[in-house]
């Protein structure tokens, strides 16, 4: 998954509004063109690892917004940030 994310930063860090575009295959498919670790998946397995990546980093996002969903102050930041790592483990 690190492989991944590295060559999909790499494919939108100068233009973040080119995510997917034109279309979400031929942008997968030009990732997977990259690497040899990818060759003989289908595009829809990428797309469906960034999407599940995707939700579990807006869902840590949303949570560490809220009021720490239930933690206190004195259970500390390490708290916190364990928590969000386990919803996200990529959040870093």
């Amino acid at each position: 998954m690190q492989e991944l994310l590295h060559l999909v930063v790499d494919a939108v860090k100068d233009a973040q509004e080119s995510f997917e575009k034109p279309t979400a295959q031929l942008f997968y498919l030009k990732i997977m063109a990259k690497s040899n670790s990818f060759s003989g998946l289908n595009f829809l397995v990428l797309k469906n690892k960034m999407r599940y990546l995707k939700t579990g980093f807006i869902s840590a996002m949303e949570w560490k917004k809220s009021t720490g969903a239930g933690l206190t102050a004195d259970m500390g930041e390490r708290s916190v940030t364990e928590h969000v790592l386990k919803i996200c483990p990529k959040f870093d």
